[in-house]
């Protein structure tokens, strides 16, 4: 993207989640569009092409399939969703153009690249920290875009979520950049790509590194 450029993001939302992204992002200079399961092959191709940045929102659960597992706890799958946001992966991908995962973007995103997910966190023992609707602290990882961004050890996020990555099975293209303390993987980060996952929900949060995380990300080339 030149500096001349205007950001222009591509939204695949969950819920009413694209309206407090876009917010964020036309305050930070960006035009944004939104993408529908339902819309055709060619619809979501036009609007793929316009866009210069991805970002996949919050929403159901990735039906287990994708990663090779039966349908424990996984509850608001949307297959359709999942086909429209596999597509938007691979062509981001190939195109090498920016992305961003939220929430449930970036445990997408994990699948996409080989990764598994935790079905319920709170179910396979994860239990030090309350994962739904709280504030807890979390451990940015040196190297990431996480520590680039909060620009310290330890940082506060939100959460929403009963599933996560499954740090075990992380491919070997992408890698963990934060952690919370009781071991639920936070952030992920493709390796040679400008593709990233963040667990939260930074687009809830009015926190200065909320902000940065929006604005380093519509100025990624």
């Amino acid at each position: 993207m030149s500096r001349k450029t205007k950001p222009h993001v591509l939204i695949s939302p969950g819920s009413s989640s694209e309206y407090s992204i876009s917010n964020k992002l036309r305050k930070l200079g960006a035009t944004c569009e939104i993408v529908a399961p339902s819309e055709k092959h060619q619809v979501v191709q036009q609007k793929y092409n316009r866009a210069t940045h991805i970002i996949l929102g919050g929403g159901g659960d990735v039906d287990p399939s994708r990663y090779g597992q039966d349908n424990v706890y996984s509850t608001g799958i949307s297959t359709l969703r999942d086909k429209l946001e596999f597509k938007l992966l691979r062509w981001a991908a190939r195109d090498r153009k920016p992305l961003l995962g939220i929430c449930r973007g970036n445990q997408i995103m994990s699948v996409f690249f080989g990764a598994e997910l935790i079905q319920d966190i709170e179910n396979e023992g994860y239990n030090l920290i309350e994962h739904w609707g709280k504030y807890h602290e979390a451990h940015a990882i040196k190297g990431g875009f996480v520590r680039d961004v909060v620009q310290k050890v330890k940082f506060e996020t939100n959460s929403y979520h009963h599933q996560a990555v499954r740090e075990d099975t992380m491919p070997d293209d992408l890698y963990v950049v934060a952690l919370s303390y009781d071991g639920i993987v936070e952030a992920v980060q493709h390796r040679s790509l400008p593709m990233y996952g963040i667990q939260s929900h930074p687009e809830t949060q009015n926190t200065p590194w909320a902000w940065l995380l929006f604005s380093m990300f519509i100025h990624t080339n």
